[in-house]
């Protein structure tokens, strides 16, 4: 293997480097977008929205923690990354559950909110299946929490039913992106190091062969016959003497002895 190909990062380097860009962004978009919540929060639930500034300001300052970290402590996201694309994430969707449990519970559409933080998950990363099951089990099970354990009723199965299945099948369909994506990103990163091995051996071929074109230059050879009789030409020395050297003659007299059809084959080159 070249030094250019084993240059080449490994697959997981490549995964890293793409969740090193998509943190930040979903970074920036968290301090941006869960504030603007708020109004819909003023409309939905005036009489709750201190509360609710507070659960959007816990996800907010765990964004901005980590845009912090990216900023002066870069070595420390490099070592945990799966944690640090995850758990921004996470709290966001835990916020989210708890303001469904204030607002009207599991027939509440705030659901809709952690249905956007998951898709955001598959658009941006490309995570491990454990950690993308780790990820989904904890956001599924953090919301049916106050259900299972009966804290909160169902007053409307029908509502909180169709939230539930939007919600779970929602979970589904990121899980099965992120392996998808993670396949094709694999199969894009193979073709490239064996394209760049292909290339690589197709340079050595031009250079060998470039190589055996230079050899036979300098060296000045050529061939009486073209029909294969293997027949070797010494180039014609130039004396002042206007006798033909003997090797001349030599060949001359070697070519006489050819076939008709060889010699006429050599005629039409000569």
């Amino acid at each position: 293997m070249s030094e250019k190909v084993a240059s080449l990062p490994d697959f997981e380097t490549v995964i890293d480097r793409k969740h090193e860009n998509s943190i930040f962004l979903v970074s920036v978009l968290g301090v941006i977008l869960i504030p603007l919540f708020l109004i819909l929060d003023t409309v939905v639930m005036p009489d709750k929205l201190q509360i609710l500034i507070l659960l959007r300001a816990v996800p907010v300052m765990v964004f901005l923690l980590v845009l912090g970290i990216i900023k002066f402590r870069h070595d420390l996201l490099l070592r945990h990354l799966d944690f640090w694309t995850a758990f921004p994430t996470a709290m966001t969707a835990f916020s989210i559950a708890v303001m469904c449990w204030i607002h009207r519970g599991y027939e509440s559409h705030y659901y809709a909110g952690i249905t956007l933080v998951l898709l955001a998950t598959a658009i941006f990363y490309s995570w491990k299946p454990r950690v993308s099951f780790l990820f989904l089990t904890s956001v599924i099970l953090f919301y049916l929490g106050p259900l299972l354990f009966g804290a909160i009723q169902i007053q409307d199965l029908s509502i909180a039913l169709g939230n539930l299945f939007f919600l779970a099948s929602n979970a589904i369909v990121v899980a099965a992106s992120q392996s998808l994506n993670r396949k094709i990103e694999k199969k894009a990163h193979d073709a490239q190091v064996a394209r760049e091995e292909l290339l690589e051996e197709l340079t050595q071929v031009r250079d060998s062969i470039s190589s055996m074109v230079n050899s036979v230059s300098q060296r000045g050879s050529s061939w009486c016959d073209p029909m294969g009789f293997a027949i070797p030409c010494t180039p014609k020395r130039v004396t002042a003497s206007s006798e033909p050297h003997p090797q001349d003659k030599a060949l001359r007299t070697s070519c006489r002895f050819l076939p008709k059809s060889a010699k006429s084959f050599k005629s039409g080159f000569a």
